[in-house]
């Protein structure tokens, strides 16, 4: 099977209309599955110049098979059947079909006629569309259904997708302009956050990067409580909400390091940021300087870039940069710009 990043999924997506041949997403929970489909959408209605759309809220898992085969009605004693209008018949589109192995296997084998032939009894699907189709498997800890191999190999193209790490996922977020330095700063502390589950809590929310999305969405309820003694328990309490007790309080915890440094007297002196000796102190550090930075760039760039050539590590300079990128795309430019750039050209280029 063909693996993928889920940046990619819009490229295959696409493929796959033009030769309106239909493509099944294999992988974990969460993890973008569709948003790449809705991107790659948004992506030829841009490149087509024509009204295209996105059918996604289709969710395979809470048909019946009546739904996909027909419902049975008589006409002077003959029986006809009534197919669903969500078929689309006419103009551009994606017909997503999600949750596809969560369906019953009633469901999914009432499927095989609209997966290959393109219809449902009498009912065609329209020339401009195709069929994409995704869901998870038993190791995703999902209930599912095996496909059996008919319908499998009724796709022409399967995907797994893979989980992103830290860094496509911050990148995600600059794309959709919801940045967020303190979740950037952890995530790139603990890179094994992005997912994670443990099958053995009965905690209801775990982290993925949709549980991501959903908390630095949230946390813009909290925002005007930054500085105050009041931010922290707040946000913690979303944090626990939407990622988990576990993950949520370890997001505070890195968050409070900071508090241990005058971070203004640190940014007017940053050579002083070598004496700091903890690893999870100099990046809680870090990602409280990018924070800051989002709130008030005019106040703190200049001061950031000096920061940043103040640091003697690779690698967190690296980090540094990353963090302070993810609030804001240009100030990898900015820091470029900067005489003292040459010295870390190798790793500016990391964000070209």
């Amino acid at each position: 099977m063909l693996r993928a990043k889920v940046k990619d999924i819009p490229t295959y997506v696409k493929i796959a209309w033009k030769q309106r041949k239909p493509i099944f997403l294999w992988g974990k929970p969460g993890i973008g599955k569709s948003t790449a489909v809705k991107q790659a959408a948004k992506e030829l209605a841009e490149e087509l110049g024509v009204d295209f759309k996105c059918i996604d809220d289709l969710r395979l898992s809470q048909c019946d098979p009546t739904d996909l085969g027909g419902l049975p009605f008589m006409v002077d004693g003959v029986m006809e059947k009534a197919y669903p209008a969500w078929v689309p018949t006419d103009g551009h589109g994606i017909l997503f079909l999600d949750e596809f192995p969560q369906a019953l296997p009633a469901v999914q084998s009432a499927a095989y006629q609209l997966v290959l032939d393109r219809k449902l009894g009498e009912r065609k699907l329209g020339e401009g569309w195709v069929v994409v189709a995704a869901g998870n498997r038993a190791s995703d800890k999902v209930t599912v259904y095996e496909m059996d191999s008919a319908l499998q190999n009724r796709f022409p193209l399967h995907l797994e997708v893979e989980q992103p790490d830290e860094k496509e996922l911050m990148d995600y977020f600059k794309s959709i302009d919801k940045p967020n330095a303190q979740v950037a700063g952890f995530l790139n502390f603990k890179p094994s956050r992005v997912w994670y589950f443990d099958e053995k809590s009965a905690d209801p929310a775990w982290t993925s990067p949709r549980s991501w999305e959903f908390l630095i969405d949230l946390a813009k309820e909290v925002e005007q409580h930054k500085g105050s003694t009041e931010y922290l328990p707040k946000f913690k309490q979303l944090a626990e909400g939407c990622i988990g007790d576990v993950v949520g309080r370890e997001l505070i915890a890195f968050l409070k390091l900071s508090e241990q440094v005058d971070i203004e007297k640190l940014l007017n002196n940053p050579g002083e940021f070598k004496d700091i000796t903890r690893p999870d102190v100099r990046h809680s550090v870090i990602t409280e300087i990018a924070d800051r930075y989002a709130k008030d760039r005019t106040k703190y760039e200049k001061k950031c870039i000096d920061f940043v050539f103040s640091i003697d590590e690779a690698e967190l300079t690296y980090m540094a940069l990353n963090v302070l990128t993810s609030v804001n795309r240009n100030f990898i430019v900015k820091a470029m710009a900067d005489k003292r750039a040459d010295r870390l050209a190798d790793y500016m280029e990391r964000f070209i």
